[in-house]
């Protein structure tokens, strides 16, 4: 009797925590955003932390998949790119304002990129942090593609371990675009990608380019507001 206490506590707990994420349809195609719990924490280099404050959002469970693309946009990102599952890449920072622009339309939300700190926060795991280099764990092959496993390409998401928020590929498969402006109209990207190595998928290393940059390297993740 104690141990099935036990268990319906745990599933308990399980079915409050996924009953906070919120599901969107657009255009038939539906994707989760997790909420994160606002909090306080140490952005950038443990070696040269800043203390910083986020407030309570939600980040998209996954990084925007072909799918959820062709469904807003009518097409694929690129007719090189890969099908479904996979995460929708050779995107812009500009291309990300167009898509956000209409999957705002379809869906009536107010869907927008991440901030460098928002990002950093979700990916160390918000309040519910173990404090790892990576997002969800010590070992880069389990938690995310880089350049040790993806042979050559990206993968379809959430094929990996998921991160202590239930958030997955926050380390590796592609860099995603943040919404922060940087010097000279320049444009931050976190979280490495699958011809990273494990140490540029850190959850504190940080990318940059200009708006109109694209490659296969590069994907977005969603953040809504509350």
């Amino acid at each position: 009797m104690k141990n099935l206490t036990l268990l319906l506590a745990s599933f308990a707990i399980i079915g409050s925590a996924s009953a906070q994420n919120k599901t969107f349809t657009a255009n038939g195609e539906q994707f989760e955003m997790v909420l994160v719990e606002g909090g306080q924490f140490a952005k950038g280099d443990p070696a040269a932390p800043e203390n910083t404050t986020v407030g309570t959002f939600y980040i998209g469970q996954t990084e925007v998949t072909q799918n959820l693309w062709k469904a807003v946009m009518g097409k694929k990102s690129s007719p090189m790119s890969r099908n479904k599952n996979y995460p929708a890449d050779q995107i812009s920072w500009s291309d990300c304002q167009k898509f956000i622009l209409k999957l705002n339309q379809i869906t009536g939300a107010k869907f927008r990129l991440p901030t460098e700190a928002e990002r950093e926060f979700a990916a160390r795991g918000g309040n519910l942090t173990h404090n790892y280099k990576l997002s969800g764990g010590t070992v880069m092959g389990k938690i995310g593609w880089y350049n040790g496993n993806s042979n050559g390409g990206s993968q379809p998401v959430a094929a990996k371990a998921a991160n202590e928020l239930g958030i997955f590929d926050m380390s590796g498969n592609l860099w995603e675009w943040c919404s922060d402006e940087l010097e000279n109209g320049m444009h931050p990207m976190r979280g490495g990608c699958w011809n990273s190595t494990s140490q540029a998928c850190w959850v504190w290393n940080a990318n940059k380019s200009e708006s109109t940059y694209k490659s296969d390297i590069c994907g977005l993740r969603l953040v809504l507001d509350l």
